[in-house]
C-alpha cells in the first residue's frame, strides 16, 4: 500500500534492479529470504493474489533459473498470528514448506519457515521438528555423499544485536546496539541450538533487519543481507554467492544510493529547466544580432 508514486519509484527500483542483476550475472538459483509482501497478513484472498502477480512480474527469471521464496513475518505475520490457513495460502503459492530440502549440482540447502521455530508445540512448529528430523536423519545416512547444508532463513540466528556488524549496508547507529528480541528479532537461542545441531551448517543467509551483517558463529559464517527495497534502505544490496563442496564464496553487490539517485534527477532537472529558460533569450540575442549585422 501507499501513495502511487512512491508504489511506482520503489516497484520500477526492484525491478530494474533485479533483471539487470539475473542478466548480468545469469545466476543458477535465486533466493528470496521473506518479507516479499508488506502486508500478507492482512489483506484479502483477491489482494494476496494480486500482490503474488505483481511479485510474479518484477521478479521474473526464465526457465535457466530457478527461485525460491522464504516466508517473512510481513508474508504470513509473527508467530503468534499464524494460522493454518495464512500458512497455507503462502505456501501453495510459492511451494514452501516449514522445512525444505533443496539440492543444485550436489550442493545442499536447507530453507526454513522462521515463525515455525518457537519450540512450543503449536501445529506449525510440531510440523518443522519433524521435518527437520527427518531431514537430519537424511542428511547422517548420505554422509560423505552429501556436502554440510547452507541454511536459509528469513529470522537471523540468535546475536545480542548488530554491535558487532561492520558493512556499508550496516545498521545505522541508533539502531546498531539495541538489543535483539528473541523471536522478534532473531530466531532464539534455543532453536538456533536445535538448527545447529540438526543441520551442522556451513554457512547460513538470513535478512528480516532491513541492515547486513557477517556473523562469525565458530563453526561457519552467517551473512544478513540488508533489504533489497528503497523503503526500508536507502543504499540497499544483494549477494552474489557461489558453492563448492569446501568453500561459500560470498560478494555483496551495493545498489544506487536512493540520495544519489535524486540528486542526479534534481541536477537534471535543473540542467533542463535551465536550457528551456535560456532558449527563448537566446533566440531573441540571435535574432538581434542578425538584425544589427543586416543594418551594417
Amino acid at each position: 500500500n501507499g501513495h502511487w508514486f512512491d508504489k511506482l519509484r520503489r516497484e520500477w527500483q526492484m525491478h530494474r534492479t533485479f533483471q539487470t542483476a539475473v542478466t548480468y550475472f545469469s545466476p543458477e538459483a535465486v533466493f528470496f529470504l521473506g518479507d516479499i509482501f508488506d502486508e500478507g497478513k492482512w489483506c484479502s484472498p483477491e489482494e494476496f493474489d494480486y500482490y503474488t502477480n505483481r511479485f510474479n512480474e518484477l521478479f521474473y527469471v526464465d526457465n535457466f533459473t530457478r527461485r525460491y521464496v522464504l516466508a517473512g513475518n510481513h508474508d504470513m505475520g509473527f508467530h503468534y498470528s499464524v494460522t493454518p490457513y495464512l500458512v497455507e495460502r503462502f505456501q501453495s503459492s510459492f511451494r514452501s514448506k516449514s522445512v525444505r530440502r533443496v539440492k543444485l549440482k550436489k550442493q545442499e540447502f536447507v530453507l526454513i519457515n522462521s515463525m515455525a521455530f518457537h519450540g512450543d508445540d503449536c501445529f506449525l512448529c510440531k510440523d518443522a521438528e519433524k521435518r527437520l528430523d527427518k531431514l537430519s536423519a537424511k542428511l547422517a545416512e548420505c554422509g560423505q555423499n552429501c556436502s554440510r547444508p547452507v541454511l536459509m532463513s528469513h529470522f537471523p540466528l540468535f546475536r545480542d544485536s548488530d554491535a558487532m556488524c561492520d558493512e556499508l549496508d550496516e545498521a545505522p547507529s541508533e539502531e546498531k546496539f539495541s538489543s535483539f528480541r528473541e523471536k522478534w528479532e532473531c530466531i532464539s537461542n534455543a532453536s538456533t541450538r536445535l538448527l545447529v545441531e540438526k543441520l551442522n551448517p556451513r554457512g547460513v543467509f538470513s535478512g528480516h533487519t532491513h541492515h547486513g551483517c557477517t556473523t562469525d558463529h565458530g563453526r561457519f559464517t552467517e551473512w544478513t543481507l540488508s533489504s533489497f527495497s528503497w523503503r526500508n534502505k536507502k543504499n540497499p544490496a544483494f549477494i552474489l554467492a557461489r558453492f563448492s563442496n569446501e568453500t561459500v564464496s560470498v560478494s555483496k553487490c551495493m545498489m544506487p544510493d536512493e540520495n544519489l539517485v535524486f540528486n542526479i534527477y534534481i541536477a537534471l532537472g535543473m540542467v533542463v529547466g535551465l536550457a528551456i529558460l535560456r532558449y527563448p533569450f537566446y533566440h531573441v540575442y540571435i535574432s538581434s544580432v542578425r538584425n544589427k549585422r543586416k543594418n551594417v
